[in-house]
């Protein structure tokens, strides 16, 4: 018995397979296969999530259109995108001269009363600046749109 394609799938419709056969061999129709290594997102606008777990979102914050392509597989954090911190600095002396300090470059000038005059220091920058990955845990499916 043959299936009415354009019923059951009509143009526009997405088959999602852990086979990579075209669904045109299955069904008829022309199909091409779609979101190559990407995750599929729900079209429209999003419900609100007050989920502590993955974060609270007012209702109507997304609004994604269909067919629409975004995102990143990797990401390099810009400076921006760093959360703000800071970095505690202790300063030791003694003596007439100021204590090296791991990983801070000591410009400082230790005068004979134990205390630093003019000091100036500079903590090292450490990372490599390198992309982290950003893909969400997946489980990835052969995707077909049917086109006509």
């Amino acid at each position: 018995m043959k299936i009415n394609v354009d019923f059951i799938y009509p143009i526009g419709s997405v088959y999602i397979s852990t086979q990579p056969t075209n669904p045109s061999v299955l069904f008829g129709g022309v199909w091409i296969q779609t979101a190559k290594s990407r995750a599929i997102v729900g079209a429209g606008s999003n419900i609100a999530n007050t989920d502590t777990t993955y974060g609270s979102l007012s209702a109507g914050a997304l609004n994604f259109t269909a067919g629409t392509l975004m995102g990143e597989s990797t990401h390099t954090l810009s400076t921006q995108e760093i959360p703000s911190h800071s970095h505690d600095l202790t300063v030791h002396s003694g003596g007439t001269t100021a204590a090296p300090i791991a990983g801070v470059a000591n410009t400082a000038n230790a005068s004979g009363n134990g205390l630093l005059t003019n000091p100036s220091f500079r903590i090292q920058n450490t990372g490599g600046n390198g992309a982290h990955n950003n893909i969400m845990p997946i489980e990835v499916y052969y995707v077909w749109k049917r086109v006509s």
